[in-house]
């Protein structure tokens, strides 16, 4: 979907709703992939819905206290921070960041965007100081690590700038402002707009 596929995206949305695993963990993933998915194309009533679902089934797996089920928090706390439930995301973020901090198997890349997202928390309250910390060390991890997607640190990239613009740091903001460009232009497919009337979730009744 990212990358401007979205005849891919529509039909592997529709084998993901159409997948019935018996393992808990593969059940859980697929509500969270298909949270994602519809989260990204709007669907936010049914992406809560799966996003919920996720993290029951890692509960009642005796996994509620994993990196995985932190995950889907992390992913969870974006939909509330879209839809300004600031506190039931301050919730998540923090519960996420707990089970984080008392794992060992948590990678960089776990924190980092715990960090991009908690950064975007302070951002929509306007607490501009703790979001420029957050996005900062977050940018830091992410830089450190090999392979990592582009897309994220495009992302990461432009709320920094904004932090540190709103910091009135903006020599360093006209710095992060110029990495982005370059990374666009490296990379053209982040500049692709998808149509998400395209990919629009099929209704709840074709699940089978």
């Amino acid at each position: 979907m990212e990358q401007g596929n979205k005849s891919g995206a529509r039909a592997d949305l529709k084998r993901l709703r159409e997948i019935r695993p018996e393992q808990p963990q593969d059940r859980a993933l697929i509500h969270g992939t298909v949270a994602s998915l519809l989260q990204h194309v709007g669907e936010h009533q049914e992406a809560e819905f799966e996003y919920l679902a996720a993290l029951k089934v890692w509960e009642d797996s005796g996994r509620g206290e994993t990196v995985d089920a932190a995950a889907v928090l992390v992913s969870f706390a974006t939909l509330l921070i879209e839809d300004r439930r600031l506190e039931e995301a301050r919730r998540s973020v923090d519960r996420a960041a707990a089970i984080f901090s008392q794992s060992k198997n948590a990678a960089p890349m776990d924190h980092s965007k715990l960090l991009m997202v908690r950064g975007a928390l302070h951002a929509r309250r306007r607490e501009w100081p703790d979001a420029e910390i957050d996005f900062r060390e977050a940018l830091a991890i992410a830089d450190g690590q090999p392979a990592v997607d582009a897309g994220y640190i495009q992302r990461l990239l432009t709320s920094f700038t904004e932090a540190l613009n709103k910091n009135h740091h903006r020599q360093e903001g006209r710095r992060m402002e110029a990495r982005a460009a370059a990374l666009r232009l490296a990379s053209p497919s982040l500049d692709t707009v998808v149509d998400v009337s395209d990919l629009r979730a099929h209704p709840r009744s074709e699940k089978k």
